[in-house]
């Protein structure tokens, strides 16, 4: 798995919606440590010749869960901005709560610079 697209892509959407789950049942630990794990998944992706783009395209494509959406649009930031920009603005639009709030808020900061690093 470790440079395959399509296991990245699966293994990163499991760990998004084990974390949406986690998130709504409030489970703040669980939720936290799918977010680790989902790093570490996005980094490997990283080493990709498209740095993930198409793994992470793949899991926005199938999943509807605004949490996942919400994650692979953060992770798509730096290989696709405008899709990401796109997806991240759709949220915070058509959506409410913390998602909305999360899209917008990653939206302002990416765009002022400073989840350049964190996300690349």
């Amino acid at each position: 798995m470790r440079h395959d697209p399509g296991a990245l892509a699966t293994e990163y959407e499991r760990l998004a919606v084990e974390r949406s789950q986690a998130l709504t049942d409030n489970d703040s630990k669980r939720a936290n440590r799918c977010y680790d794990r989902m790093h570490r998944v996005k980094n490997r992706m990283r080493a990709l010749p498209d740095r993930g783009a198409g793994a992470l395209k793949r899991v926005l494509s199938s999943n509807e869960d605004p949490n996942v959406r919400l994650m692979v649009a953060a992770a798509l930031l730096a290989v696709d901005e405008v899709l990401a920009l796109a997806e991240l603005d759709d949220l915070a639009s058509r959506c409410s709560g913390l998602v909305s709030a999360s899209a917008r808020m990653t939206a302002d900061e990416w765009k002022r610079g400073a989840l350049r690093d964190y996300w690349d």
